[in-house]
């Protein structure tokens, strides 16, 4: 393959060092001399094209010296125009970042993309990156889908995994839970601790395969051990609840720091929960309060809550039932039950809102269709208080506030009625998007 010749380049250094003649420099120009004769002879005697690689790789292992980077590149480049897919990739990327060419933006992405159509799986899922996100070229889901299968199936681990989550959001792809487990599965077995995550999961809700707690456990480990936020709090909600496991809280409470000290939001609010409630160790309303703060600013709504919950009861926060009722109705109009439920409770006592029997109905029945048991039972015992009238008005008011609640869910494991608890993490559906 001939060099590129609307970009064509002199293959000559685009800089020089002066050296001043102390003997530690003149060792150190002899030694370098002696780096290019070796790599002239390579070029001249050796027509191995790998072998110009290696020798290219080897040099350009000792970073921050530019002879070096600049020799390397020179190697490089004469394999690449003899049309080597691995050589096409490292003068891409010499030129994405400047090392031993000048960097070229333009030149970067011609040979990445000669590197790519030559079946370089490296270059391959670097082009599915561009497509996926735009920029360097042209968004487009279906183009990023097709570079991610080439890359994945010879192996990429990353765009196996990149593959995996198009299927499993149908971008670029019909969507396909079984598709994007197999996926999953060749990028967890090669050790990409968010596809183990994401495979984990999987086997929790039984999406595509069948449900396997054991199978989930197994796979929430290796990434939890590898540093995930996510899968260290997945693998603290199976110690929480016992499945896949014994259950056991000072475990839970154990995983659950460890992914809120990496600034896990959801990890946050229930470490919150375990200083609230003293699980898996002693009850501390103010660490309580710490940690639901700092979920809180994340935009942790079920956080927001439940440190509406710490001023409804004065749990290391002075009593404010207006600050809890705010707090509360922020996050019920959202669609969350358990906040429902409290508002409900604030509108039926008087804490923090006028007393308003009407509106106390319809927070709890709002609460109620989405299983709430207390809420439930809230709604029973005000319709056989109120009046025929009174609950005539209240069920009109319910079904006028119904219609604008958001689909949105909460599925609240608590037995308590003013406590939340999140449920297991969803999948870390994002592209990875490393560039080396």
């Amino acid at each position: 393959m001939e060099p590129d010749q609307e970009h064509s380049i002199v293959l000559r250094p685009q800089y020089e060092l002066v050296l001043r003649p102390t003997s530690a420099n003149r060792i150190l120009g002899a030694m370098v001399a002696r780096s290019l004769e070796l790599a002239k002879e390579i070029v001249a005697k050796d027509p191995d094209l790998d072998a110009l690689v290696r020798e290219g790789k080897r040099i350009r292992s000792r970073k921050g010296k530019r002879l070096e980077d600049l020799r390397a590149f020179q190697l490089f480049y004469k394999a690449a125009s003899a049309g080597h897919p691995e050589a096409q990739y490292l003068v891409s990327e010499s030129y994405r970042l400047g090392r031993g060419a000048r960097r070229n933006e333009a030149q970067a992405l011609t040979w990445l993309k000669k590197a790519a159509q030559s079946g370089f799986a490296e270059a391959q899922y670097h082009c599915g990156l561009s497509h996926y996100h735009g920029g360097r070229l042209p968004q487009d889901y279906r183009e990023a889908v097709k570079c991610f299968r080439n890359a994945a199936e010879r192996g990429q681990a990353d765009a196996q995994y990149n593959l995996g989550c198009c299927y499993s959001d149908g971008t670029g792809v019909a969507q396909d839970d079984q598709a994007a487990l197999g996926w999953f599965r060749k990028a967890a077995e090669q050790g990409v601790a968010a596809a183990q995550n994401n495979l984990a999961v999987r086997y929790y809700d039984g999406r595509g395969v069948a449900q396997d707690y054991l199978e989930a456990v197994k796979w929430l480990r290796r990434a939890a051990d590898q540093g995930v936020a996510t899968a260290q709090h997945n693998l603290a909600m199976c110690y929480r609840d016992g499945h896949g496991v014994s259950l056991d809280e000072s475990r839970a409470m154990k995983w659950f720091r460890k992914a809120a000290e990496q600034g896990n939001a959801v990890a946050q609010n229930q470490l919150g929960l375990c200083y609230q409630y003293g699980r898996g160790l002693p009850c501390d309303y103010a660490e309580a309060v710490k940690w639901y703060r700092k979920a809180e600013i994340q935009g942790d709504g079920a956080a927001r809550a439940n440190l509406g919950n710490c001023y409804y009861h004065g749990h290391g926060v002075q009593q404010d039932y207006a600050e809890a009722a705010a707090r509360f109705r922020n996050e019920a109009e959202g669609g969350a039950s358990h906040a429902q439920n409290n508002l409900g409770w604030c509108y039926r006592d008087g804490r923090g809102v006028p007393r308003d029997v009407l509106q106390a109905y319809v927070w709890f029945h709002l609460a109620a269709d989405q299983g709430h048991k207390s809420a439930r039972d809230q709604v029973a015992e005000l319709a056989a208080r109120m009046t025929v009238a009174d609950l005539e008005s209240a069920q009109a008011l319910y079904h006028s506030c119904k219609d604008k609640q958001p689909s949105r869910l909460s599925i609240d494991r608590s037995a308590a009625p003013d406590e939340s608890f999140a449920v297991m993490s969803k999948e870390l559906n994002n592209t990875r998007n490393q560039l080396s």
